[in-house]
């Protein structure tokens, strides 16, 4: 009989698939916060209620040079609010309070002013970092005269800072400080402040899991059709990913094939299945099936996507 082309089910690798490229981190808001300290000229400011400030959002990285290990990196910018508000006053002679203050609406991005080398094992890296507040509200309420507001987006300060890019088991983790000098002044009431801002930025990249997709198609060895699966992790920087598959023909011949998109043909060629994968297809592995196999995967080998939310899809192929 002569040989057909069966295709199991196949795995969609959700998310990049470059070694080199830009990835999204997203913070973690227990250890992503600052606190701050500041003055006018009318007095010294004094929190109204908390001094403590979580950062949340995401912060963009671009990933250099192959990333086995991770040698070179450059922070895009991206998105971290500021929760709670900033409130305080103004504390005068007395017990007086002078004024009011409150930024809301606060939201910053990071980036680098260039890429920065991370050191061998640790990932350490010092570089010159640019915060930008994308959005933010200040409003003076003096004792006396009017209420001075500001809008502070597109200000901009620069801090060289000392930090932490390195790989995890399921992806990527960043840590850097982040310092800021706001400073506002008002040229009809002649007041003016300062606020520092001093407190540290965490985030982390995890490799999202596969989604196993398509229906394989019957075999000599089970009516349910072979099965895909894989070991380690979907972590490109990590490059230990091993597809599997089993439910399959012993001592049949097969290989993996991946694409950046999915589709359905129909017993493709006069095979016996059908093939699960649109597009460009490429083989990235290939071995003899004893009932079952598998195969080390460098994602470096995979189909080229084009932005960071592209996916991966990879269909096992047997003769039976």
């Amino acid at each position: 009989m002569r040989p057909t082309l069966t295709i199991i089910a196949s795995l969609l690798f959700a998310g990049s698939a470059l070694a080199q490229g830009e990835y999204r981190f997203d913070l973690n808001s227990s250890q992503s916060g600052f606190t701050w300290s500041g003055s006018t000229s009318l007095g010294s400011v004094v929190p109204d209620s908390t001094n403590n400030h979580t950062l949340s959002g995401h912060q963009d990285v671009s990933v250099f040079n192959g990333s086995y290990p991770l040698s070179s990196a450059r922070l895009e910018g991206g998105v971290m609010s500021v929760s709670p508000n900033i409130a305080a006053y103004v504390s005068g002679p007395l017990g007086i309070n002078l004024a009011d203050i409150d930024i809301t609406n606060l939201s910053v991005s990071s980036r680098t002013l260039g890429t920065f080398t991370l050191s061998a094992g640790g990932g350490s890296f010092t570089t010159v970092v640019e915060n930008t507040i994308l959005s933010g509200n200040l409003t003076i309420d003096p004792l006396a005269g009017s209420t001075i507001s500001e809008n502070l987006a597109g200000t901009v300060t620069t801090s060289t800072v000392s930090g932490n890019l390195y790989k995890t088991s399921s992806g990527m983790h960043f840590s850097i400080p982040i310092i800021m000098n706001i400073d506002a002044s008002d040229p009809g009431s002649g007041i003016s402040g300062s606020l520092s801002v001093n407190g540290n930025i965490v985030g982390n990249f995890d490799a999202p899991s596969p989604a196993i997709y398509c229906i394989g198609a019957p075999n000599s060895n089970t009516s349910s059709g072979g099965q895909i699966g894989y070991w380690g992790s979907t972590s490109v920087s990590n490059n230990d990913l091993t597809l599997n598959a089993a439910s399959l023909p012993s001592n049949a011949f097969g290989f993996f094939l991946a694409s950046r998109d999915a589709g359905f043909v129909a017993n493709p060629g006069g095979s016996a299945g059908n093939l699960c994968l649109g597009g460009s297809v490429g083989q990235i592995g290939l071995t003899t099936a004893t009932g079952t196999f598998s195969v080390a995967a460098d994602p470096a080998g995979f189909p080229q996507p084009t932005a960071r939310t592209s996916s991966i899809h990879s269909a096992h192929c047997l003769r039976s």
